[in-house]
């Protein structure tokens, strides 16, 4: 006779990379209280330690030795035909926030919707989020394992031919698209 037992269990993906934006205020030493938004995932703190999200956030810092981390002043939304609620940020809206400089931090509005990613946020120019918030002239969404991303192209003389042809170039840098009034949007997600 065999006895087979079986037992559920919840399994979680371990994506280290993987965060949700949560809203915060902190209160700094030299009486400023500043909000924003800082990246955070609960399998950041060692598995030993129970998770008391904003408690451990410098708990998180000084165990791996961080001076800093960033907040994020302002999180901008791209949204038009093509693509939608896609979090950008404008490198103006990230601050370093000094590890020994912080005396408390709260979670502020928890209720509100919370957005999840991997890597990071992309970081572009005012100039660049007005102009994404506006239809491209052409459009192009190509996947690949754990990301998406998307050429839009503000150039009327660059087509959806000419986005894929783009696409396949290894050697173009994000500086030479911009040049062609073509922007790339790169989406991590595990």
């Amino acid at each position: 006779m065999v006895l087979l037992c079986l037992s559920p269990k919840l399994v979680h993906a371990d994506c280290l990379a993987c965060w949700s934006l949560r809203n915060v205020e902190i209160s700094l030493a030299n009486g400023d209280t500043i909000s924003g938004f800082i990246y955070w995932n609960d399998q950041w703190v060692n598995s030993t330690k129970q998770n008391q999200f904003p408690k451990n956030l410098l708990e998180f810092h000084r165990d791996k030795g961080d001076s800093v981390f960033t907040l994020l002043k302002e999180v901008k939304t791209i949204n038009n035909d093509s693509i939608s609620e896609i979090k950008a940020i404008n490198e103006d809206d990230k601050l370093l926030i000094r590890v020994e400089q912080v005396i408390a931090i709260k979670e502020i509005n928890k209720d509100d919707d919370i957005y999840w990613g991997a890597g990071e946020l992309n970081t572009f120019t005012l100039e660049e989020i007005n102009k994404l918030n506006t239809n491209p002239i052409s459009f192009f969404h190509k996947e690949i394992p754990v990301t998406d991303i998307y050429y839009l192209s503000y150039n009327s003389e660059i087509n959806k031919k000419k986005l894929i042809e783009l696409s396949e170039l290894s050697n173009q840098t994000h500086i030479s698209y911009e040049s062609m009034g073509v922007i790339i949007i790169t989406v991590n997600y595990d």
